[in-house]
């Protein structure tokens, strides 16, 4: 069975955007690339929000930022990482889709978003993201807290937003279309296939 994440549900609309393109898609699809400097950077991020203790990252993190960033999560529920995955039915047959969700409170979904530019509600509105953890979790509302940084040398944030999301009222519709076309887009592309990798194994981006 295919399977395919929320994270890749977006970078499918990115694509269909125009804000990358097909090779870049597909090479994040087959997972082709390691991770970026700012990738590295947003994952120690994520590690020290989540943290029990996280003193042990006061050699990547200045203390004040450790503090201010922390006070800004709900550390009563501490459920961090929780993964599911939902399977879904196409005309193409069954594909798996997996979300996690960096921190869980009830139903309702938390998201850590690290950045090194200016943010804004419109620039996360329409990503699929949360609108696939709305089905995965049964969620009526995602919370974005986006942490700007200068750059992945940083030892501090800059800015600091909050975007509350609602479930849409035909939030199904929409990612259950965003599921089948990147379902049928797979197929056609043979990217379930090993020579998938053989085809994007000389090229460089």
């Amino acid at each position: 069975m295919i399977k395919i994440s929320a994270t890749q549900l977006e970078s499918y609309r990115r694509m269909l955007d125009g804000a990358i393109t097909p090779e870049q898609f597909e090479r994040s699809l087959l997972r082709l690339d390691p991770p970026n400097e700012m990738m590295a950077r947003g994952t120690l991020f994520h590690e020290m929000m989540q943290a029990h203790d996280p003193s042990g990252f006061e050699s990547d993190f200045d203390l004040e930022c450790i503090l201010e960033a922390r006070s800004k999560m709900d550390y009563r529920n501490p459920i961090f990482e929780y993964k599911v995955r939902k399977q879904f039915r196409t005309k193409f047959g069954d594909i798996s889709v997996t979300g996690v969700a960096d921190q869980l409170l009830g139903l309702d979904v938390v998201e850590i978003k690290t950045r090194y530019s200016p943010s804004s509600f419109d620039a996360y509105y329409n990503s699929m993201q949360w609108k696939v953890y709305c089905e995965l979790f049964k969620s009526n509302w995602v919370v974005y807290k986006v942490f700007e940084f200068d750059s992945p040398e940083a030892r501090n944030f800059k800015a600091y937003s909050q975007y509350v999301f609602p479930r849409p009222i035909n939030n199904y519709e929409e990612v259950y279309n965003m599921i089948h076309y990147l379902h049928e887009y797979i197929m056609i592309r043979g990217l379930h296939e090993e020579p998938a990798l053989q085809m994007y194994a000389t090229i460089t981006i």
